[in-house]
């Protein structure tokens, strides 16, 4: 990629047709020109229709979370790109992600104007799944104050009611628990795996919403007393997947309290772990782990696949308050729901001096999150799993 303007002009000149030869003038542009140089897009847009996206691309990337100085220069380059362009609205897209990175406190506003820009020409983002998508996160972006008086108690989502499979649990012991919660349909398709992944690792614990009759001691029979479970049944607008994938961030405070443990909580849907002993001698420093993508986008930065959380109270508050905000936000919600939330629990923590340590392991400091976790399944696959708990 090149490294200076005129470098990726004439790289662009040379390739005209090349995506990654539009991929570093973007970034170019950005990092040593001015707006009116967005015009090469613009051309392009007329000639193609793809500018758009081949814009997006550009500026997603990991030189903005790498790079302060580059971060600022997004910023203060997307206060003069114009409103009036798809293109000036993408920059001005990454530049309210950037404020928000930074928990600057007109990050949230400056993000909901985006959304708002993006919902009146809709058709002009169609390609792009995450700009699409923007118009519903802007209403789930808080400021540190909104997020704060969200958490003070609990929403309009009826309470969540566990019911609890053993009467016996281990006694608390240093391995942590091992924690997933899903539907029934995610327990058929990736819950023995996930328990050949995770067994030996400390007691595991799935928690499952809606199982069909007799699922939970059919999987009971097969994993014996390698697994404890749980289920709660809705039957109201909780019966979605938003509310299947954050069943987990309700249950985990009733799960540190009955087990008396440190909580791993994970994904269901796991190939693999790898390279423990170095990720947990990371995260014993700290009293909430996770990994901190190198995206600039908040529900995609926070991932909610790995987070080692500590039994302690000042936790047990976190997730308290976490649960709170995502009760108001989870009705009538989209996918990343929950990645959102934690992004604004852990900004809104930032101005709180209580002494939790919160920890996002970065790619840059050696925990690039393939290098530790693997997904099972693949996307479509597990969009269609998705789709048919709707049904």
């Amino acid at each position: 990629m090149s490294t200076d303007l005129p470098s990726a002009l004439e790289e662009l000149r040379t390739n005209p047709q090349d995506p990654s030869a539009w991929k570093s003038m973007g970034l170019m542009i950005i990092a040593q020109g001015t707006p009116d140089q967005l015009s090469l897009f613009e051309h392009r847009q007329k000639l193609a229709g793809d500018a758009v996206p081949m814009l997006f691309q550009a500026l997603f990337n990991d030189e903005f979370i790498q790079n302060p100085p580059l971060r600022q220069r997004l910023i203060q380059f997307a206060d003069h790109a114009t409103w009036d362009s798809p293109l000036g609205v993408v920059v001005r897209f990454f530049a309210a992600c950037a404020r928000l990175y930074e928990s600057d406190g007109d990050g949230p506003e400056n993000f909901r104007e985006v959304g708002d820009a993006i919902a009146r020409n809709l058709q002009h983002f169609a390609a792009v799944p995450h700009l699409v998508r923007a118009p519903q996160f802007s209403r789930l972006i808080t400021s540190h104050g909104e997020t704060r008086m969200l958490w003070s108690d609990w929403g309009a989502l009826p309470p969540q009611e566990i019911i609890w499979q053993d009467e016996l649990v281990p006694a608390p012991g240093a391995e942590p628990l091992i924690f997933a919660a899903c539907d029934g349909g995610y327990l058929d398709r990736f819950g023995a795996r996930f328990l050949q992944v995770v067994t030996g690792l400390g007691p595991v614990h799935i928690h499952v919403v809606n199982p069909r009759p007799g699922q939970l001691t059919e999987f009971q029979a097969k994993a014996g007393s390698a697994v404890f479970l749980s289920q709660e049944t809705v039957s109201d607008n909780r019966r979605n997947s938003q509310y299947y994938a954050c069943a987990r961030f309700f249950a985990a405070n009733a799960m540190m309290q009955r087990y008396r443990r440190d909580v791993l909580m994970l994904d269901i849907d796991l190939e693999g772990l790898a390279n423990l002993d170095v990720i947990f001698e990371r995260t014993s420093k700290a009293d909430i782990a996770y990994f901190g993508m190198p995206t600039l986008m908040p529900w995609l930065r926070h991932h909610a696949a790995f987070i080692h959380l500590k039994c302690r109270l000042d936790v047990s508050t976190f997730l308290e308050r976490f649960a709170n905000l995502l009760s108001h936000q989870l009705p009538d919600s989209v996918w990343y729901v929950d990645q959102l939330c934690l992004a604004s629990v852990v900004a809104a923590y930032s101005d709180i001096r209580d002494g939790l340590v919160i920890d996002p392991l970065e790619q840059a400091d050696g925990f690039p999150f393939a290098h530790f976790v693997t997904p099972a399944g693949d996307d479509a696959e597990k969009e269609k799993l998705r789709r048919d708990v709707s049904v």
